[in-house]
């Protein structure tokens, strides 16, 4: 079964529940790396209905949120990665 987020779901920009796991301090770092720009321009821009189709609405296991397995994969080949690194435990 496919599960993808819909724009519906997404939180309000700086309210977002992810930000009371981390210190102000850390939230700057991240708004100043990379990872601000990609979730901003990236991630709502990735071609998710182009692969929704081969995942059926009704039958199977839950898939994992679209978005976010697209997005591993663009950072994967972002950064040159194997999927000895993506995968690793260290």
């Amino acid at each position: 079964m496919i599960k993808i987020k819909s724009k519906e779901q997404l939180e309000v920009s700086g309210l977002e529940t992810w930000r009371n796991d981390y210190s102000p301090k850390k939230i700057a770092l991240l708004e100043k790396s990379w990872a601000d720009p990609f979730r901003h321009f990236i991630l709502p821009n990735l071609p998710v209905e182009s692969v929704k189709k081969y995942y059926s609405n009704s039958a199977g296991r839950k898939t994992k949120e679209l978005y976010d397995i697209m997005g591993t994969l663009v950072l994967q080949e972002s950064f040159d990665l194997t999927d000895k690194h993506r995968f690793s435990c260290h």
